[in-house]
């Protein structure tokens, strides 16, 4: 099917085009950016149980960020 150009219809559309193109790879990196956040967050949970088992059982945790002064 050819796309016209929205602004004049006798004439066909780059922009409308490219339009089309954007939307369609805006989608696929949501849905990317949805699937990757799902796993950082399902980490970050891990992690704060295995510290908390770590802290329970006596057992130290390093800081998340080291002091670089010492």
């Amino acid at each position: 099917m050819i796309k016209f150009c929205p602004f004049d219809e006798r004439f066909r559309c780059g922009i409308w085009i490219d339009n089309e193109v954007l939307r369609f790879a805006e989608e696929e990196s949501a849905e990317l950016f949805r699937s990757n956040w799902n796993e950082i967050v399902f980490l970050l949970d891990r992690v704060r149980i295995l510290e908390d088992y770590i802290i329970s059982i006596g057992g130290t945790v390093p800081p998340a960020y080291p002091d670089n002064n010492e």
